[in-house]
């Protein structure tokens, strides 16, 4: 398999990891806002009693913090944009892999030219990636977003 294929295919493989890696914090940082909030309601009655007005005030501050975080910045938004990218992604550099082993199987004999042609086929499924993840991105604090044109 020539080089450049082969770093192709790494590159894949490092930008799904990536996006595996933005999925899970966005999971954790969804839950890590809300579950204080969860917490100090559905226990309410009990931590009055226990831990008293002042506690309860405290429980009732840390609540508001997370729930004005959870408002502002949302987070667990973009975590199903990243989850489909990682999968994309996997299954690109995986469909790369067959497609090398397929052609050369054909016993074609110019590799150059295989992982060429692989490389500039690969060039619209990124570029597909690359655009949703980028319109999740700016969508952030919008409404859902909207194809517009002529006709």
């Amino acid at each position: 398999m020539p080089q450049e294929l082969a770093e192709q295919i790494d590159g894949i493989n490092q930008w799904a990891k990536a996006n595996r890696s933005e999925a899970r914090w966005e999971t954790f940082w969804f839950w890590a806002l809300k579950i204080p909030v969860v917490v100090a309601t559905a226990g309410y009655g009990l931590l009055a009693k226990n831990i008293g007005p002042d506690g309860m005030a405290w429980a009732g501050a840390i609540s508001a913090a997370c729930v004005l975080i959870d408002g502002y910045f949302r987070p667990g938004s973009l975590r199903n944009a990243h989850h489909r990218a990682y999968f994309e992604l996997r299954t690109l550099a995986d469909d790369l892999l067959d497609q090398w082993d397929a052609d050369t199987l054909r016993g074609a004999e110019k590799h150059n030219e295989i992982a060429a042609r692989l490389i500039d086929e690969t060039r619209k499924r990124k570029a597909k990636v690359t655009g949703y993840l980028a319109e999740a991105e700016a969508s952030l604090g919008k409404g859902p977003a909207r194809k517009t044109g002529k006709g």
